[in-house]
């Protein structure tokens, strides 16, 4: 393929990838925290010449760029909460989809509650909790959002509660995701230790096969199982690489969940939210890639 080809295909994947929904808000995710995270690091950097001391010519303008780094972080960030006010809808369809009648499968659930499983392993109650709390962190965070414009006369202490306690549902929803993604773990292991099990007796079976030095030729079913592994390999190594994006992503935000729900915060430095958002961005931006091919 020639080079003008190839950019050509690049940027027609790009677009592809930022049209999407996921697309663009894991590529406003980048500069949201890769901004604050360079500006930390190059503040880190000219402190350090400085303790040992080394004059930089250009600090000033070193420093400027750092400030101006943290502004377009929060620019984007405000951004994304504009782009996350229709992120209501697609968990309205997808509890429409799951219960077409939600308002009865409510009613039931407060009359008969012994009629319904919380078992998580469950995937249709597993997504029925993550709807419930999505939902719960949207409306937040849009109540919060409209208060701090001025549309919604909420005291700002309200605002403060809400915006925690929208955060606190995000939190559940990660947890959840944690917890689903160890399971799959597990899954994963022991399809790959069947994997390499099913092929030593395969191997085993081929040598058991050879008479006094002469290899028989291999029947039609041996080479469909053959067949057959290398495309089980194709498939589990294509379930590795899922597992992994989303790992990053789901462990990464859960340190981050925290640390929003917590009056405070778990941690005072906000180069730690940059480094997680940065690696969180990262592994959004993967998935997003991925399913733009």
């Amino acid at each position: 393929m020639s080079k003008p080809s190839e950019f050509n295909a690049l940027i027609a994947r790009l677009a592809r990838m930022t049209s999407s929904p996921n697309g663009l808000d894991s590529s406003l995710m980048i500069g949201q925290y890769g901004g604050p995270l360079s500006a930390g690091l190059i503040l880190a950097a000219l402190q350090w010449l400085k303790t040992h001391g080394k004059v930089v010519a250009d600090q000033p303008r070193l420093v400027s760029l750092a400030a101006g780094l943290v502004r377009m972080g929060g620019a984007i960030g405000s951004a994304r909460v504009v782009t996350r006010l229709f992120g209501l809808l697609p968990m309205i369809d997808w509890l429409l989809k799951l219960h077409p009648q939600p308002v009865k499968a409510l009613i039931g659930l407060i009359l008969h509650p012994s009629r319904f499983s919380l078992d998580i392993r469950n995937e249709r109650v597993y997504a029925t909790i993550r709807i419930i709390a999505l939902c719960g962190y949207y409306v937040g965070e849009h109540t919060a959002w409209l208060a701090s414009q001025g549309v919604l006369q909420l005291q700002p202490a309200t605002v403060s509660k809400i915006a925690v306690w929208s955060v606190r549902s995000w939190a559940l929803d990660v947890v959840l995701s944690c917890i689903q993604l160890f399971r799959k773990y597990l899954g994963l292991r022991a399809r790959e230790r069947a994997l390499k099990a099913s092929a030593k007796s395969e191997v085993s079976t081929t040598d058991d096969e050879d008479v006094e030095g002469y290899e028989l030729t291999p029947e039609p079913k041996e080479k469909t199982t053959a067949e057959d592994q290398k495309a089980a390999r194709a498939a589990l190594n294509a379930d590795w690489a899922s597992w992994e994006q989303q790992a990053v992503v789901n462990y990464g935000y859960l340190p981050l969940t925290v640390h929003w729900s917590t009056p405070g915060g778990v941690w005072t430095s906000p180069l730690i939210t940059a480094a997680l958002g940065s690696v969180v961005s990262v592994g959004k931006l993967a998935g997003a890639w991925a399913a733009s091919a």
